[in-house]
């Protein structure tokens, strides 16, 4: 089997502000009226499988592993209604996939419905009941789905138990308590009526039905407007509507969404005149809250941004730099010291893929690809798993997978110890692949352990060793990287 026969079995925010903006939207709306192989080894402790997968699905099998593992993460894994008229507010609220680089902040959610209000044309009372309705009813299922998507819950009681059994401390902690509870009684009966499977022929044509009404209101609304705006309008409308059935929900899919609106939010807020207190109307009212609202979040968002995401103590937190960058830009560090402490045990990653310039590499879900020369070439990703699971069902012996990958150069296998932390599906596809993965580099002959940072203290001797199979002692430090050599 060549390298080309691999690469051909592929087909070419935060609690404070989703409280914050529920609350200020509800004011707003009503203001506005298993598969193993032979020589398989278990290793003891906690590689072994979970006894009891949590919402075990039937998996469509035409999707790929990796896709789903990837991609419909950032959907999340509700029942496919739930997962589409959701995706807006998971979005923007980053539910699914918490972290810095899906941070699009809460300000286009809270305040874009409302700026419709706020169009030339005055809109029918019936039909502003109406609007409002449909933005509360979206609410009432995103906010009940993400919560039990996230904490892995197949129905609302589940939910409103845990809720129960682990309340949160604190005014906000208590408010968001209140908030989810109250939604997932109201979203309850809605659950129920949706299907528990990921197929159903209603779905698609009800998005496309929902568009098209979306459309219409757009263009009654717009009527006084010029052609260029209305096409304007339009034209990011569809852009959105494609981005919601075909870009899962990850942000950069869909850049023009969280740019371009701003220009709406501007115009919709500049005829306001300023606050007269002997004047006090919903005119002034409604655009001083839209103000307040931006202020806040940009208030959130520059704290957020400048305290490096994730501080890891609370006096890095007060800080705006990283102390490493200082430290080499003072002369205190090396570069080589620099890249330890940024990137722990790149500068031996470096040394050991860089002996040999013409061995290949097998990566599995690391980011250390740039630190080695001629990296694309030399290094084939698996990050995924999905060329392993196939080469293993193939093989179905670990020695015999080995002897493929030396047969065809591959001299080193470097992997992400915590990969199976990445595992968000209700099925543990990658936890499953991840586990079969380290069975095959136990206790295997063909294969010599040659650097990792993750260090086991042995329960006879109270020694502390760099291995990755915490047999016969404990987990000291978890690390993140190991590599192995094929001998």
């Amino acid at each position: 089997m060549r390298i080309s026969d691999l690469c051909a079995m592929v087909k070419p925010v935060r609690s404070i502000q989703k409280t914050l903006s529920v609350f200020v939207l509800f004011f707003l709306c009503i203001n506005f009226s298993n598969q193993s192989f032979s020589q398989e080894v278990i290793i003891p402790g906690i590689y072994r499988m979970p006894d009891k997968v949590v919402g075990k699905k039937k998996v469509n099998k035409n999707i790929r592993s990796s896709v789903r593992i990837d991609l419909h993460r950032f959907m999340g894994f509700e029942s496919l209604p739930a997962r589409y008229m959701s995706l807006p507010y998971d979005t923007f609220q980053h539910t699914n996939v918490p972290g810095a680089f899906t941070d699009t902040g809460f300000i286009l959610l809270l305040l874009l419905p409302i700026l419709f209000l706020f169009l030339k044309r005055k809109i029918d009372p019936l039909a502003q009941l109406l609007f409002i309705g449909f933005c509360t009813l979206l609410l009432l299922i995103s906010i009940p789905s993400a919560f039990m998507n996230q904490h892995k819950h197949n129905n609302t009681s589940q939910s409103i138990r845990f809720l129960e059994e682990n309340p949160q401390e604190g005014i906000l902690g208590e408010a968001s308590d209140i908030i989810n509870k109250t939604a997932l009684h109201f979203y309850a009966p809605i659950h129920n009526t949706f299907p528990d499977k990921d197929k159903s022929s209603l779905i698609y044509p009800g998005m496309i039905l929902l568009f098209f009404g979306v459309l219409f209101m757009l263009f009654r609304q717009t009527a006084d407007y010029t052609k260029a705006t209305k096409a304007f309008v339009f034209f990011l409308a569809m852009y959105f509507f494609l981005w919601w059935i075909l870009g899962v929900g990850v942000a950069w899919y869909g850049m023009l969404i969280f740019c371009v609106p701003y220009i709406f939010l501007v115009k919709g807020m500049s005829n306001w005149q300023g606050f007269n207190i002997k004047k006090i109307s919903p005119q002034i009212i409604k655009p001083s809250i839209l103000f307040l609202s931006c202020f806040v979040w940009i208030f959130f968002a520059f704290t957020y941004r400048t305290t490096n995401y994730f501080p890891v103590n609370e006096e890095r937190s007060k800080h705006i730099y990283i102390p490493p960058f200082v430290e080499y830009q003072a002369g205190n560090v090396t570069e080589d010291e620099l890249f330890n402490m940024t990137f722990p045990n790149s500068v031996q990653v470096k040394k050991i893929f860089n002996q040999d310039p013409e061995a290949r590499i097998f990566m599995v879900g690391t980011q250390t690809k740039m630190f080695a020369e001629k990296n694309d070439k030399r290094v084939f990703q698996d990050t995924f798993l999905d060329y392993f699971d196939a080469l293993i069902k193939k093989y179905k012996d670990k020695r015999k997978f080995i002897q493929a990958l030396r047969a065809y150069r591959f001299k080193y296998i470097i992997f992400d110890i915590n990969l199976s932390s990445n595992d968000l599906t209700p099925t543990k596809e990658l936890t499953r692949k991840f586990t079969n993965f380290l069975n095959c580099l136990y206790d295997n002959p063909e294969v010599e352990l040659i650097l990792t940072d993750r260090l086991i203290r042995k329960n006879n001797t109270g020694e502390l060793v760099s291995e990755v199979f915490p047999v016969g002692g404990k987990i000291e430090k978890t690390g993140s990287t190991a590599i192995f050599k094929i001998k």
